[in-house]
């Protein structure tokens, strides 16, 4: 069967809570595929308890408050403001965040394409 076009309200879209405190929201995801969607992080909350890494690139676009991106490999912490993307090449351990006292943080989470 082929996929058809269609709106996804985001009311409808599965969505779990993260091993972190935050809450993802799918609006895409294919078993070895495409995966699209939000994440949310209330102050002081991280995604998940762990950095991760992905075997395809990822692309988050901040809607809403700051997110920062932690690279533990690297040392590096990104600071990422409404209205700005970052992108994590493939293979990169991430850990995104928000910090405590800060307003929610609302990410768009995309362009993941899992092989």
């Amino acid at each position: 069967m082929t996929e058809q076009a269609h709106v996804i309200k985001a009311e409808n879209a599965p969505g779990r809570p993260t091993s972190g405190g935050g809450y993802l929201t799918f609006f895409a995801q294919q078993e070895g595929g495409f995966h699209c969607g939000t994440f949310t992080l209330p102050p002081g909350v991280r995604l998940g308890r762990k950095a991760m890494a992905h075997p395809g690139p990822e692309v988050y676009f901040v809607l809403q408050g700051t997110c920062w991106c932690e690279l533990p490999e690297t040392g590096q912490t990104f600071e990422i403001a409404a209205g700005h993307a970052f992108y994590i090449p493939a293979g990169t351990l991430h850990a995104p965040h928000n910090e405590p006292g800060d307003e929610e943080a609302i990410v768009f989470w995309t362009c993941v394409v899992w092989p």
